[in-house]
């Protein structure tokens, strides 16, 4: 429930109140019985029937997009809504998603079994903004796919606090220190700022709502329901039941009479061949969603690790994160960054490193008890990471591997399980490293959106 719903319910509330206050209820204002029903005939009618086949009366391509976003996710999710892996040792993620979230989400991730360092992560986006003075933008879905808006969401901006430094020498003795744990706020800060040059995923927009517009079956869909639902007035017996329980005045009508025509064999009839018609339409969605959930995400993005000085060097960097569906519930996902890293030595160049990701996720258990709605999202992944100008390196390169199961609490929560492996623990040694990692994220995104199609 959004900002703007709150307040309605809550001046309604005070409405209510006053009204008891006063000692007239609201029945002896308008001075009709219990029985009688002062709304549009029509909408009541309509109402009830979605009521009858637990469906929405879907009429049009902005309201199917909303239906179609409640579906279940056809592809592994392409976000990044966790720390970000160039954040340090306690982010969960080896291959950052090339998508972020359309709306909001925080994320806090540690080392599993080790000290580690939390990160705490913040995801924004600039149609955030927006919504904070307008929160109408985020409930009606012709607001929600305006170019303007979908724009705005294209940006997103990525805040990550804590976490560990690098083991440096420190105090000059020619010896390695142990890295230091982050204590404030601005000991360790990583921030990313993201512009989506390709492709969305989100089904409410204006991009994706066009393709429900285009396709035949879907547009069939609304125009077979509107002429079963015309069926009603269409047929002489019906439509003369539902005028004769009309008052004189047109105004008002008998409820108990209209209940009684809800259970009339032939309403009954009419309403089955909605409910066929409705399942027909969900099958059309799920086609389109797989097309939409397995497109191209395109991605570039800056960023920074600003650090003080006994934490290590900061690092900024620039690169590309591309993301595709290759079959239903199966996907990958592309990085390649290029980072410089400021020397703390005197006359020394910057180091920098080009890295390259990969990542391979599929969706499993989908529709059962441990995976829900939108199932497991397991995710297997590598990277490869060259350096150049790194004093003192006993090598120049750095292979990572990486496992991660992703449960979902529920559509908005997840909680992201994964084990790296590094064939160097850093480029001073010769060990390798392995390390498990747990987070805890929340994706506003769904948890805002509208939910019926209305």
């Amino acid at each position: 429930m959004n900002v703007s719903t709150l307040c309605r319910s809550f001046v309604k509330l005070l409405l209510w109140l006053g009204l008891f206050s006063l000692g007239l209820p609201l029945g002896a204002q308008a001075g009709t019985s219990p029985t009688k029903n002062c709304r549009q005939q029509n909408d009541v009618l309509r109402e009830a029937i979605e009521k009858q086949i637990a469906a929405s009366s879907i009429n049009d391509a902005s309201k199917a997009a909303i239906e179609a976003d409640q579906l279940p996710k056809t592809s592994p999710t392409s976000k990044q809504t966790n720390a970000p892996s160039n954040a340090g040792t306690s982010a969960t993620s080896l291959v950052n998603g090339a998508d972020f979230p359309s709306i909001l989400a925080f994320a806090i991730d540690n080392g599993l079994l080790s000290e580690q360092g939390d990160l705490v992560t913040g995801d924004f986006n600039l149609f955030d903004l927006k919504a904070i003075f307008r929160p109408e933008v985020l409930d009606r879905q012709t607001l929600y796919q305006d170019t303007s808006n979908e724009r705005l969401r294209r940006w997103g901006i990525g805040l990550t606090f804590g976490g560990k430094g690098d083991s440096f020498d420190r105090d000059g003795d020619g010896m390695a220190d142990p890295a230091l744990q982050a204590k404030n706020l601005g000991d360790i800060v990583n921030w990313e700022l993201r512009f989506r040059l390709a492709g969305t995923r989100d089904r409410r927009d204006w991009t994706n709502v066009k393709k429900f517009k285009n396709d035949k079956a879907v547009t069939d869909s609304f125009k077979k329901t509107d002429e079963v639902f015309n069926a009603i007035h269409d047929r002489t017996k019906l439509n003369e039941k539902l005028n004769k329980m009309i008052d004189a005045d047109g105004k008002c009508f008998d409820q108990s009479q209209f209940d009684d025509f809800m259970k009339d064999p032939d309403v009954l009839s009419i309403i089955e061949k909605i409910r066929i018609n409705e399942t027909a339409l969900d099958s059309a969605l799920e086609k389109l969603n797989e097309e939409i959930d397995s497109s191209l995400i395109v991605t570039f993005f800056v960023s920074g690790l600003e650090r003080k000085d006994e934490f290590g060097p900061s690092k900024h960097s620039a690169g590309i994160r591309l993301a595709k569906g290759v079959v239903k519930d199966q996907g990958i996902t592309l990085n390649a960054d290029y980072t410089q890293t400021r020397s703390l030595l005197k006359d020394v160049s910057d180091p920098t490193t080009l890295k390259l990701g990969l990542e391979y996720g599929l969706l499993l258990l989908k529709g059962t008890a441990i995976g829900g709605q939108n199932g497991v999202h397991v995710a297997l992944s590598g990277a490869y990471e060259k350096y150049k100008d790194v004093p003192d390196a006993m090598h120049d390169t750095v292979a990572k591997l990486n496992a991660k199961l992703e449960l979902h609490l529920t559509d908005n929560i997840k909680i992201p399980l994964s084990v790296t492996w590094a064939n160097h623990s850093d480029l001073l040694t010769d060990e390798h490293d392995i390390r498990g990692h747990i987070g805890f994220s929340i994706d506003l995104t769904n948890a805002l959106a509208p939910k019926k199609a209305s």
